[in-house]
């Protein structure tokens, strides 16, 4: 009689088991489901927001920052000078330098929005491994995915060409044509010449 009471309690045993086994794998299908679209086109749909967002301002910004050296070389009689050339080369690299930044900016917005979405899902794979109720997990990952947004506004871009205009558009100390042309020369070595500001995602991206 011992024997079969071991035996049936072996048995309830393997059955509860499985038991949890099925449920958990339930409930880790109810996660990844809840989070299918959370995807490499989702992460890519970030970056082009953001890229939207900001490079017309800061095409704005150049322009504005352009039409102030022209002033400048204007102004000196230096328009159509060594000088000019310059300025507009400095001006250049400046604006590269600015898309870089913008384009690193949009791939971090995009990795952290991905880590947050990362995070979120393994703590509910961590839940589902004790799941004794797959559909009510199923929900809860249902409804956590769908709170996972971006912020409604975006801050501030930044002024992404104060050095150029505190190092040089701003001086008053490039009225000869030789003391330009080392300025600008020193700006374009410095390798400094942009300024950025951090932002967040727009929630209508979703």
């Amino acid at each position: 009689m011992g024997c079969g009471s071991s035996s049936d309690s072996s048995a309830a045993l393997q059955q509860q088991q499985q038991q949890q086994e099925t449920n958990t794998n339930t409930a880790v299908n109810a996660v990844n489901s809840a989070f299918a679209g959370f995807d490499s086109a989702y992460y890519q749909k970030v970056q082009d927001s953001y890229n939207k967002w900001a490079l017309p301002q800061l095409q704005t910004q150049y322009q504005n920052a352009n039409n102030s050296l022209g002033y400048k070389l204007a102004g000196q009689g230096l328009l159509n000078s060594s000088a000019a050339t310059q300025g507009q080369n400095a001006l250049s690299a400046v604006m590269t330098q600015n898309q870089n930044t913008i384009a690193n900016n949009a791939v971090q917005q995009s990795q952290d929005l991905q880590q947050t979405v990362g995070q979120e899902k393994a703590n509910l794979i961590g839940q589902a491994q004790s799941a004794t109720s797959p559909s009510s997990l199923g929900q809860s990952a249902i409804a956590d995915a769908s709170s996972i947004q971006a912020p409604s506004t975006f801050s501030a871009l930044g002024s992404m060409f104060s050095d150029f205009g505190n190092q040089y558009l701003a001086s008053s100390n490039t009225n000869t044509y030789n003391q330009l042309a080392k300025y600008l020369s020193n700006y374009t070595n410095s390798n400094n010449g942009f300024a950025g500001g951090g932002a967040s995602l727009p929630s209508n991206l979703y």
